[in-house]
């Protein structure tokens, strides 16, 4: 349901801590002039010839995952570095095999329809997994435009490469899903991975159960307590902003459904109330009562962790062995390898610029580096922001920080042997290359330990 975004809430932090947006104002005019794009994912093939879509892997994970209440538990999942994989491979099958690029497949509109409902939640899933932990998809940004529109970062900025074209989740739910099925429907099975949206099904949609499943989830949304509700003392009606921002979807469905010529989206609410709401939405109707909207609440759908099993904590990555010899390029050009610092105290602090105190960390890093570089010390800031290029230069004028930069849009930090899942993460390398400590979001003074943890690893020559 998330192709028009309007209102805003929440900000987005990696595990630990929150973060929120920088907008900056110098990459906005860079981009306004036409010197800024969006990254543009693209899944590697399968390993294995698609000779048919099935969703039971796809399946196995929205039962692990995902709530009865449609929520999902994204920190358990995010820890499972093998189901993370899981939902990538699925990708790789959906995206490299759409009813455009592969019409074998899709005999009938309920194959088409099933395909890209299920693309769409699973690629919002895929996205928020990425990010986890995040407040709000709102929060997300990709560019430097991301902030000047509610949502852009999400829906419009993530582009992803499926059946060879390129397309964003706005594409996907506004010029393909409502445009070529007309099913309004539609706006109660996809999920944009927030508490407003309808719930995200544990089943994923098939062909052969499709319209049972459009049907009850149009009923579960309507029925839920939350989305309709009439007030008698007002006078009111009063609708989760779906049904403002689709009203000629649902007016047109009702249509086609019945024979009421001056339908509104009430009539739509009618078709799948039960009692008592059926009986309050005709009297409602009868008696001419205002219809208000819901404040859209766009809060990730997460599930408590009071809900889902406790993962064991993982034990410090790294920590005691050899740094792992990556090479990232700089921001200004070139590259850095650890080893090219062997014999030097090393701060490698993986951070992005939506992060708050990754923000407030680079003024205690630069101070560092001012007072211990002869000394040894050698601080490394990794970006992990999708257009590094793009919004970086603004904020490291705006932070004063003046050490080695570098970049990682392909977030190749996130996987192994560095396993970087939250923002921001410092990594401390004493002079042999051994990684001494691990630090993963920032408590309250932690700037103070890792600075003592440095200058007490600088004493050893």
């Amino acid at each position: 349901m998330c192709g028009t975004v309007k209102s805003s809430q929440g900000a987005s932090p990696w595990r630990r801590r929150v973060v929120a947006a920088v907008g900056l104002a110098s990459g906005a005019i860079a981009c306004a002039l036409g010197a800024c794009g969006s990254r543009v994912q693209s899944f590697a093939p399968p390993k294995v010839p698609v000779t048919a879509i099935r969703n039971n892997d796809y399946q196995t994970l929205l039962d692990k995952y995902v709530g009865d209440d449609g929520n999902v538990a994204y920190g358990m999942w995010k820890d499972d570095a093998h189901d993370v994989a899981a939902l990538d491979d699925y990708l790789s099958k959906l995206t490299n095999s759409s009813p455009d690029s592969r019409p074998d497949l899709f005999k009938t509109q309920p194959d088409k329809l099933s395909y890209w409902i299920n693309l769409y939640n699973a690629l919002v899933l895929r996205e928020i997994l990425r990010r986890w932990p995040l407040d709000s998809v709102t929060a997300v940004r990709v560019n430097a435009t991301s902030f000047i529109k509610t949502g852009k970062g999400f829906f419009y900025d993530l582009k992803f490469v499926v059946g060879g074209a390129e397309m964003n989740l706005y594409d996907i739910e506004n010029k393909i899903i409502r445009a070529q099925f007309k099913d309004a429907r539609i706006h109660f099975a996809i999920n944009c991975g927030s508490a407003s949206c309808p719930l995200l099904r544990k089943d994923a949609f098939d062909p052969e159960k499709l319209e049972g499943q459009l049907t009850d989830a149009s009923a579960q949304f309507v029925n839920d307590g939350k989305n309709v509700r009439v007030d008698d003392a007002k006078k009111q009606v009063t609708m989760s902003k779906i049904f403002d921002w689709y009203t000629d979807d649902f007016v047109a469905f009702t249509k086609q459904r019945t024979n009421v010529k001056e339908a509104t989206v009430v009539d739509f609410a009618l078709l799948y109330a039960r009692e008592p709401l059926k009986q309050k939405l005709e009297a409602a109707k009868v008696n001419r009562y205002n219809v208000a909207f819901i404040d859209y609440d766009w809060n990730v759908n997460k599930r408590e962790p009071s809900l889902v099993r406790t993962a064991a904590p993982a034990s410090p990555s790294g920590v005691g062995r050899l740094v792992p010899e990556l090479e990232w390029k700089l921001l200004e050009g070139g590259t850095w390898r650890p080893s090219t610092a062997r014999g030097n105290v090393v701060l490698i602090d993986f951070w992005a610029t939506y992060c708050k105190p990754c923000k407030a960390s680079f003024p205690k890093f630069q101070e560092l580096v001012a007072k211990h570089r002869d000394d040894g010390l050698v601080v490394i800031g990794i970006s992990e922001d999708d257009e590094p290029k793009q919004v970086v230069p603004g904020f490291l004028k705006e932070t004063g920080a003046q050490f080695l930069i570098g970049i990682d849009p392909d977030h190749t930090a996130s996987s192994a042997p560095f396993n970087v899942s939250a923002m921001p993460t410092q990594l401390i390398i004493d002079r042999r290359g051994v990684v001494r400590h691990r630090h993963e979001g920032l408590k309250d003074g932690e700037l103070e330990e890792i600075a003592r943890e440095i200058e007490e690893l600088l004493k050893d020559k």
